[in-house]
């Protein structure tokens, strides 16, 4: 007897082309590059004590300004006060004001009750 297998062929997908040698690019290196660690934290520590430097004065006035202690114009406070003083010399005047009104008022409403008891009923 004789054996016979069928083999089945499954259909095979042809493999991609290899790309061609692989070509390394070259970095172009910068003086950063070849730049020794120690020169590194040497220049970054000379950039934050410039910046500190420079900023100091600005973060000093925020500082005086945020607890009220900044410098103090003399004029302008002179101006200030000449201006409460008037206020206060205005407010003054008002009240005299209206006491003077109500007297108006008043002699108003007298003058107006003489008048109408002079008066004869109309006929």
């Amino acid at each position: 007897m004789t054996v016979t297998c069928l083999m089945q062929t499954t259909p095979t997908t042809p493999m991609p082309p290899m790309p061609p040698d692989m070509q390394v690019m070259v970095h172009q290196m910068g003086w950063w590059d070849t730049l020794p660690p120690e020169a590194a934290v040497t220049i970054v520590i000379v950039l934050i004590a410039g910046m500190v430097v420079m900023a100091w004065p600005i973060v000093r006035a925020f500082a005086r300004r945020i607890e009220g202690k900044g410098h103090e114009d003399q004029a302008l406070r002179g101006e200030v006060d000449q201006l409460r003083a008037r206020l206060a010399e205005l407010e003054a005047l008002h009240v005299r004001l209206s006491d003077l009104e109500e007297r108006v008022d008043f002699t108003e409403r007298v003058l107006a009750q003489q008048k109408g008891i002079g008066q004869l009923p109309p006929h």
